[in-house]
């Protein structure tokens, strides 16, 4: 309760500064002027140490089918690139926005948590990154789908299912993201990994 409290505090200081600065797109992202904070930092950092890495079993995910592990079942339906954000003053490096699509379905006789922030890594050409729910993606993708919501469900029941997004961002010029859900994330570090190149993503 916590952890979503500080995230939801996070991303009303996020709205605030936005309202202020104001946002761009993918087309015109020289007025993107987003300045993003944390508990310590004026913007997130791109990289978090190697021990996040999954070190469970694992399963290769593909776009469209839907995969099994731990009895949850989740499909990536597609991801899209919705923003470049120039390098500036508040932006160390240059950074691509991109939101994947889900469906996940829980299988197992209790109930899971599918909350993004928590149950998803991201890995930007081999290196682990913290950009998952940024809040630059978090307010783009808000502003880009005002009809769809990031997965935040920390209890969903046994045989429900959900669809939303997972927002982030990756250093412009990157050759491979490897996007990790992790279902029983404090359980086991079990996991399914999604591998996207550039060409599979919508823009």
């Amino acid at each position: 309760m916590n952890k979503l409290f500080k995230s939801a505090s996070a991303v009303l200081a996020a709205v605030m500064v936005l309202s202020s600065v104001g946002c761009g797109d993918k087309n015109n992202a020289k007025n993107n002027s987003i300045i993003v904070y944390d508990d310590s930092n004026p913007y997130v950092s791109t990289t978090i140490d190697d021990s996040t890495l999954p070190t469970g079993e694992t399963v290769k995910g593909e776009m469209g089918k839907k995969s099994t592990m731990d009895k949850v079942d989740i499909t990536l339906k597609k991801a899209s690139l919705i923003a470049k954000i120039k390098e500036n003053e508040n932006q160390p490096k240059p950074t691509d926005v991109i939101v994947c699509f889900f469906d996940i379905t829980n299988n197992t006789d209790k109930d899971i948590s599918v909350v993004s922030i928590d149950n998803f890594d991201l890995l930007v050409d081999g290196v682990i990154s913290s950009n998952v729910s940024s809040l630059n993606s978090l307010m783009m993708a808000g502003q880009e789908y005002p009809d769809i919501m990031s997965l935040n469900s920390p209890e969903l029941a046994p045989g429900e299912s959900i669809s939303g997004y997972v927002a982030m961002e990756a250093e412009q010029e990157w050759k491979q993201l490897q996007v990790v859900y992790r279902p029983m994330k404090g359980t086991n570090d079990n996991s399914v990994i999604f591998d996207l190149t550039p060409d599979m993503i919508d823009s």
